[in-house]
């Protein structure tokens, strides 16, 4: 099973240790990007990825593509092209101080890419599925134009479509952002939509905050836009390096997965997300109920929270050992 996806690879430079950005005077540097972290770990976990990107001519280009291949993803399909990498500068949070992002991304090298370019045939090629995220779609109107160019030709293929909605309020404004999402959720078979998104794209609000309630919204999704898989996480908030997390998934029959919920004590922030989607990637390629879904996703996302980087490369056997509540075992 192969994976093809549509995103910008970013640099995350972040103080060392917990210090703040405006004081800083030495930034380490992680290579990261929504698509590019979900697709390498699923490269980890044994999947065949590829990445369509671009990145620029120098050195930088190459600092990314030799930490993305290092996952065994295929970058055959990343463009090198005479523009800048995007990034991102990341303070860490700790206790009641939150994490900080400040994007530094206008005019990256993806925005340069186009569709008359592309060798489609080749691009397809062994792809059974297509993953895109919300963030990708609020780069520009000539990176929309591309994602549903390309969500387009997959339907066309037979290949099925991933959706991560990822609204981030400091790319675009939510009014601008509403439509774009809700038309590509509606062509997802595998939709990442909290609560949230429920509320904002298509007006279902649980009628209250449990993983029972998020399920009947997702019902009703689907009795609007058919039967799909639709999967999220819920996370309670203590300080920022300790949550309780739990995940949740909706199969297209309506079996409703809930995993356990998760103490969770936070060395990395950055890149939960990426991994649950990855999780949840991982088990409905292969052919999982919802309830090993949801219990593999989130074990998935609960360690990569214990990892440094912006993505990371885990076995299957560890996320189950998590998700069947023994990993605290020491492995001798």
């Amino acid at each position: 099973m192969s994976i093809l996806g549509l995103g910008e690879i970013l640099l995350r430079l972040s103080p060392p240790g917990l210090g703040p950005l405006n004081t800083t005077r030495a930034l380490d540097v992680h290579v990261g990007g929504c698509e590019a972290n979900t697709l390498a770990t699923l490269s980890g976990l044994g999947l065949s990825t590829r990445l369509l990107s671009a990145v620029p001519e120098h050195a930088l280009g190459d600092l990314a593509i030799h930490s993305l291949r290092m996952s065994g993803m295929d970058c055959s399909q990343i463009a090198r092209l005479p523009y800048r990498i995007g990034t991102y500068y990341c303070e860490n949070g700790f206790a009641s101080r939150p994490s900080s992002v400040v994007y530094d991304r206008t005019d990256s090298a993806i925005n340069y890419l186009r569709v008359e370019d592309l060798d489609l045939d080749r691009l397809f090629t062994g792809q059974r599925w297509f993953y895109v995220s919300g963030i990708t779609l609020a780069l520009s109107g000539q990176v929309r134009e591309l994602a549903f160019f390309l969500a387009d030709q997959a339907r066309h293929r037979g290949v099925r479509l991933a959706f991560d909605v990822n609204y981030r309020s400091k790319l675009w404004d939510y009014d601008t952002a509403r439509p774009v999402l809700t038309r590509m959720a509606r062509q997802a078979d595998l939709l990442m939509a909290a609560a949230a998104d429920m509320a904002g794209l298509f007006g279902l609000a649980p009628h209250e905050d449990s993983p029972a309630a998020l399920g009947e919204s997702w019902r009703l999704l689907c009795e609007q836009i058919g039967p799909r898989h639709i999967a999220a996480t819920r996370r309670l908030v203590f300080s920022h390096n300790h949550h309780r997390y739990q995940g949740c998934c909706l199969s297209p029959e309506g079996e409703l997965g809930i995993s356990r919920e998760y103490d969770l004590h936070i060395l990395e922030r950055v890149g939960g997300g990426d991994a649950f989607s990855a999780g949840m990637l991982y088990s409905v390629v292969n052919g999982a109920k919802a309830q090993q879904c949801a219990d593999f996703a989130t074990a998935c996302a609960v360690l990569k929270h214990s990892l440094p980087g912006d993505h990371a490369l885990m076995h299957a056997d560890e996320i189950r050992r998590l998700a069947g509540n023994n990993s605290a075992v020491m492995q001798r």
